[in-house]
């Protein structure tokens, strides 16, 4: 079984040299390396071109600065394996993790390892830590699909690409590709969720195969920008376009709805200080879910629910700014 492993970059000189050579050296030799450069400032095309001439198996795509969807999508178009992997340039990758994938997913559609988040402060000292450690287990119920898909089951979000093995005729068959519209995030998701609700079979597995460190920045060009309720109209409408083709009655489109709204409000918390915007917000899950048969109590009820749950994990971005809008809104 071939495997492409498609890794986008753009200005990756200081990690690039190291994920490679992990990659290259795995055990499991049967891949194709295709290495995507996004108009790199640096020198990571040269590192590239580098390993293009000593490793006959690694492709090198030079585009372009068009952002990570862009630069997945390029990566799919060329992938020729039985199965894709998506990796980004500066993780740390188990040396053993295509031996894991591989022996999981037989006749299965796409197999989740366990993984391991790091955030990173500005000295790379790791400040907080959580590790998703499954169960092993093989899901083919499609209420247990859908709870994934809609991340009902916490132990088992479909949040991130790297720790999942994709079958390519699936996403070859279907012209499944990264949302290029999306420019504040979760065009991973989205793609875990259209790519879900096309699979029958999902192994998980409890080895954790992947640490993905996330790096806090001190960035803050994408506060105060409105532009980020477009970003999640495009989500909502095309999330639930893949979810309501395969799943499509009252219960499920209020789980839905619940789903759209905790994160709708969480992404309030990070780049809005308008109550409007929060009206929107609302607008976008009852318009995408077409939620018209809950009443207003049932709504509410959905409302101060996500409110209580997302305060927990927002409680350093403003909470008392979403309490404030909320308490506004329902009445």
């Amino acid at each position: 079984m071939k495997i492409s492993i498609i890794v986008p970059i753009y200005n990756g000189e200081v990690y690039l040299e190291k994920t490679i050579s992990s990659l290259l050296n795995q055990p499991y030799k049967d891949i194709e390396l295709i290495l995507v450069n996004d108009g790199s400032t640096d020198h990571s095309l040269k590192i590239c071109r580098k390993y293009e001439s000593l490793d006959k198996r690694v492709i090198v795509i030079d585009q372009e600065n068009g952002g990570i969807s862009v630069s997945r999508n390029n990566g799919i178009i060329i992938a020729t394996g039985d199965y894709i992997s998506f990796i980004d340039q500066d993780d740390e990758i188990s040396p053993n993790i295509y031996n894991v994938l591989t022996q999981a997913i037989d006749n299965c559609d796409l197999c989740i390892a366990s993984k391991k988040n790091q955030l990173l402060n500005q000295n790379g000292e790791i400040v907080e830590e959580t590790v998703y450690k499954y169960t092993p287990e093989l899901i083919s119920n499609e209420e247990d699909i859908l709870k994934i898909i809609v991340n009902y089951r916490r132990d088992t979000a479909s949040l991130h690409l790297w720790n999942c093995l994709y079958n390519s005729k699936i996403i070859h068959e279907n012209g499944l590709r990264f949302n290029e519209k999306l420019k504040f995030g979760h065009e991973d998701t989205l793609f875990n969720i259209q790519y879900l609700s096309l699979c029958k079979r999902i192994q998980l597995i409890d080895e954790v195969v992947y640490n993905y460190y996330r790096r806090e920045s001190t960035s803050t060009s994408l506060r105060q920008n409105s532009a980020y309720v477009d970003d999640f109209m495009e989500y909502a409408n095309e999330a639930c376009k893949a979810v309501f083709h395969r799943w499509c009655n009252k219960s499920i489109r209020k789980i839905v709805y619940t789903y759209l709204i905790r994160l709708g409000i969480s992404l309030f918390a990070q780049y809005s200080n308008h109550e409007k915007d929060l009206k929107m917000i609302m607008r976008i899950c009852y318009n995408a879910t077409s939620t018209r048969h809950m009443s207003k109590r049932a709504i509410n009820s959905v409302l101060y629910f996500c409110y209580l749950v997302t305060l927990n994990s927002v409680m350093k971005l403003g909470h008392y700014r979403i309490a404030s809008a909320l308490i506004k809104i329902i009445k």
